[in-house]
This record gives structure tokens, sequence and C-alpha cells, in this order.
């Protein structure tokens, strides 16, 4: 996986105008509660408002981009399921 911070200018309405993506990387290994901590860089570049997301992507050899999702599962439809709806 690779995790994002996606930042920039904020608009008025809070979305992120021209965003720049920096990596972030992991810093030591995850502790006995499985919690890991991951860390980089963002440039503010100028004053006034600034919007940042972080974002967990998935990494394969076997996918086109980051952005395909073509490995996700979904787990199998219990019988009597319809349409979200156990019946």
């Amino acid at each position: 996986m690779t995790v994002e911070v996606v930042y920039g200018s904020a608009g008025e309405q809070d979305e992120i105008i021209d965003p720049a993506r920096a990596t972030l990387l992991l810093e030591g290994e995850p502790g006995s509660d499985r919690v890991a901590r991951y860390c980089g860089e963002a440039e503010l570049g100028r004053p006034g408002p600034f919007g940042y997301t972080v974002r967990v992507l998935p990494r394969h050899p076997m996918l086109a981009g980051p952005a395909e999702m073509g490995l996700v599962t979904m787990p199998v439809t219990p019988a009597g399921m319809v349409s979200g709806d156990l019946r």
C-alpha cells in the first residue's frame, strides 16, 4: 500500500485547489497495538487557507495504477440476501 498526503490552497468551498501529493513513509514498525505511524512533509507555499487529506492506496504489481481497485474482493452474499435485505 501507499500512503499519501494530498494538499494545497483551499477554496471558498473548502476544496483543495491545484492539489499536490507527497508520499508518506512508514516510521518504524507497527507496535504491539498494530498502529503504524507515517511521516512526510507538505510545503505550504504561500499564506492563506490550506487544506490537506491523507489517503491510502493499494499497491500491487498486477494493478494498472494506484486508482485501480481490481484486486478488491467482496464477501460472498449469504443465502437469502437480496439487494442488501435479508429475506
